[in-house]
């Protein structure tokens, strides 16, 4: 089709058939990008809370780690005043370890709080 055509098509057309053929095409295209944009965010949202999910779990873990070296190297160097701690804390030891796991645990969300809240301010 060449362009004289094409613009002698146009012009036989209504200004309201233009509108429908444009406003069609514009809805067209984006009903696609619609559809194509909500199946990544919910990829997005997916892969958000399976990383919540396993920065859970580590902070488990490292709290426990975290929990259980503090409380070695307390009793190391201030063997004293773990043991008065360990009484106060009911004469268990492993109720220090605990603590410091929950002090740990804490800890870890934290630090993620602040370099999330880092990170919002710098985008």
């Amino acid at each position: 089709m060449g362009v004289d055509e094409f613009f002698k098509q146009i012009e036989r057309r209504t200004e309201r058939d233009l509108y429908r053929k444009s406003f069609r095409f514009a809805y067209k295209s984006q009903q696609t990008l619609l559809t194509d944009t909500g199946s990544k965010l919910k990829l997005i949202k997916k892969k958000k809370i399976a990383k919540e999910v396993f920065w859970f779990f580590m902070s488990l873990v490292l709290g426990f780690l975290i929990g259980y070296l503090l409380s070695v190297l307390i009793g190391d160097l201030f063997g004293e005043f773990k043991n008065d701690f360990v009484e106060y804390l009911g004469g268990k030891e492993i109720n220090v370890i605990f603590l410091f796991w929950l002090v740990s645990f804490i800890g870890v969300y934290l630090v993620r709080i602040v370099l999330w809240s880092l990170n919002s301010i710098s985008k």
